[in-house]
This record gives C-alpha cells, sequence and structure tokens, in this order.
C-alpha cells in the first residue's frame, strides 16, 4: 500500500502542472483578478449582486439571478450597490474611472459627478440618472427618490447669468432732447 502510494505520488510530480492549463499565469495576469466588494443578497434570495474591482482598473457592477444561475446585468464603473426589499430594482453608484480619477486635482476629486444606473431584477433593463447626490428606493419598488447635486447646477447658472449679462446689460449713451421749453 505504502509503494503504491509513494508510485501515485512519484507519478503526479514528474507530471508537468502547466499541460493542465491553456497557458501559464503571467505578472499581467494578476492584475486581472478582480476582487469582489458590496456583495449583497436579495431578501429572498434570488438575486446576488456584488461590484468587482480589478487590482487597478474601474469596477463592474454585476447582479445575477441565482434560479438560473445567470448573469442579468453587468454595470460599468458601477459600485455601492442596493436592493430593495421587493428584489425589483437594484441600483448603483456610478463614479469617476480611475483615469480621470487619478489626473484629477485631489482637492477637485469631492466634485467629480456620480451617476445613479438603476436596474430592473426581472428584465435587466438599465436606467442612468445623471449627477446623483443620494437616493432611496421604496421597499415595494414603486419609487426612487433622488436628490440632484446642486452645487454643479449652480455654477453652471451662476456661469450662463454672468454671459447672458455681459451680452444683454451694455450701457450706451442715451440721446439727449429737449422736451420743454
Amino acid at each position: 500500500m505504502k509503494v503504491t502510494h509513494s508510485l501515485l505520488f512519484a507519478t503526479l510530480l514528474s507530471t508537468p502542472t502547466l499541460s493542465f492549463a491553456s497557458k501559464p499565469l503571467s505578472f499581467k495576469d494578476v492584475f486581472d483578478f478582480k476582487q469582489t466588494n458590496n456583495t449583497l443578497l436579495s431578501d429572498d434570495g434570488q438575486l446576488l449582486v456584488t461590484s468587482a474591482k480589478p487590482y487597478r482598473g474601474d469596477p463592474t457592477g454585476l447582479v445575477y439571478q441565482l434560479d438560473t444561475n445567470a448573469l442579468l446585468a453587468s454595470v460599468p464603473l458601477g459600485s455601492k450597490p442596493v436592493i430593495n426589499k421587493s428584489a425589483t430594482w437594484v441600483a448603483f453608484t456610478q463614479e469617476a474611472d480611475l483615469l480621470k480619477t487619478e489626473t484629477t486635482k485631489k482637492a477637485d476629486r469631492k466634485k467629480l459627478k456620480k451617476n445613479l444606473v438603476l436596474v430592473n431584477a426581472k428584465t435587466g433593463e438599465q436606467s442612468e440618472f445623471t449627477d446623483v447626490k443620494d437616493y432611496q428606493l421604496s421597499d415595494d419598488g414603486l419609487w426612487l427618490a433622488y436628490r440632484k447635486d446642486v452645487e454643479k447646477r449652480k455654477k453652471q447658472l451662476k456661469k450662463r447669468l454672468k454671459n447672458a449679462t455681459k451680452t444683454t446689460m451694455q450701457s450706451k449713451p442715451i440721446k439727449k432732447t429737449r422736451c420743454c421749453r
């Protein structure tokens, strides 16, 4: 028995391990490994939601239907997933991509826009809302409440107002006329 185990072990060690793999693992492949963050399971156990992020790169929000073991939706730049109680909607926050974040000054990073992506858990259809500060899904799935990022809107309106006043409020000399003698 001991001899058989020794022969089996020696055979396994002598077989090259690369014959089982399609190609050898390289250093570049390690950077493609993804780590899951914020993994959630719906209350009814039908949906699994996660955000998968590589070592250096942009996250992807994933929605899996567990009864069919299928990927229902993939949301680019999707992070911080939320499932409502009735498991009819999944919401992801979309932040700026890694390149934009890295090239922006540290003080201005908080000013980068965030979006909201709402995924229908039955059909996989996605709806995007831009410049969202925060949001809340109702438990029954009938309502979505969200606030827009007002600071960006205020700056845009001030800039438009400033440009509008430059063009419309030009001073011209008034022609003097005699009205009374």
